[in-house]
C-alpha cells in the first residue's frame, strides 16, 4: 500500500513537471503568457460549478463508505469551489479581459466524470486532484511569463496532491482503490493536458470547436 501511495504522489509530480516543461517551451517560443492566463482563468471559471458538485458527490460517497478523512477533505474542497470561481472572475477583471469560450474538451471532461463519479469515485478523485495541480501550475507559469505583478492569490489547488496523500495515510484502502486513483491520474494526463495545451495556444487540440461559457461576452461565440 505504501508503495502505491508513493506512486500516486510521484505520478502527480511527474505530470506537473511535464506540463511545466511544455508550457515554458511554448511561451519561450512566442506563445502569449497573458493569453495563457486568460484561458486558464476562463477554464477555472467554466469548470467551477461542475467541479463543486462533483466534490460534493464524492464527499457523500466517502462518508457512506466510512472514509472519514477523505470525506472531510473533499467536502472542504467542495465548499472552496465558489471561492475558486470568484477568484477566477477577479483575475479576469484585473486583466481587463472577458472570459473566452473554452474548447469542446472541457465539455467532454465534465460529461465523462459526471457519468462515472458514482461508479468510479477513486478514478474521479485522482483525475480531479491531477487537474487542480495542472491548472494551478499553468497559472503560475502564466503569471511568471505574462505579468510582473500577482494577478490573483493562490487558491490552494496546487497543494491538493499533498493534501490527498496526507488523508490517504489515515485511511485503509484496498489495492484496487489505489489502482483506480492512479487510473484517474492517467486519464488527466491525457484530457487535462489537452486543456492546458489549448490554453497555451495549441488550437489544433480543440479543432476550432468551442462552447459558450462567458457571462461577460454572451453572444460573441
Amino acid at each position: 500500500m505504501e508503495n502505491l501511495m508513493d506512486r500516486v504522489t510521484a505520478e502527480l509530480e511527474r505530470l506537473v513537471d511535464r506540463q511545466r516543461i511544455e508550457i515554458d517551451g511554448d511561451v519561450a517560443r512566442g506563445a502569449s503568457g497573458r493569453q495563457l492566463l486568460v484561458r486558464m482563468l476562463s477554464l477555472r471559471w467554466a469548470l467551477a460549478d461542475a467541479t463543486r458538485r462533483r466534490y460534493a458527490a464524492l464527499a457523500a460517497q466517502f462518508g457512506l463508505r466510512g472514509n472519514g478523512a477523505l470525506h472531510d477533505l473533499v467536502d472542504g474542497w467542495a465548499t472552496d469551489g465558489e471561492r475558486t470561481e470568484r477568484m477566477a472572475e477577479a483575475g479576469l477583471w484585473e486583466l481587463a479581459a472577458d472570459a473566452v469560450a473554452v474548447p469542446l474538451d472541457a465539455k467532454l471532461w465534465n460529461a465523462y466524470f459526471g457519468a462515472i463519479v458514482v461508479d468510479q469515485p477513486w478514478s474521479t478523485l485522482g483525475a480531479m486532484v491531477a487537474w487542480e495541480e495542472l491548472s494551478s501550475a499553468a497559472i503560475d507559469v502564466a503569471r511568471r511569463w505574462g505579468s510582473s505583478r500577482r494577478i490573483m492569490p493562490d487558491d490552494g489547488g496546487g497543494d491538493r496532491g499533498s493534501e490527498l496523500a496526507v488523508a490517504l495515510e489515515r485511511e485503509t484502502l484496498e489495492r484496487e482503490e489505489m489502482t483506480e486513483l492512479l487510473d484517474g491520474i492517467s486519464v488527466a494526463s491525457v484530457m487535462g493536458l489537452r486543456l492546458t495545451r489549448w490554453a497555451a495556444g495549441h488550437e489544433e487540440t480543440g479543432r476550432g470547436r468551442v462552447w459558450p461559457t462567458s457571462r461577460w461576452a454572451a453572444g460573441q461565440f
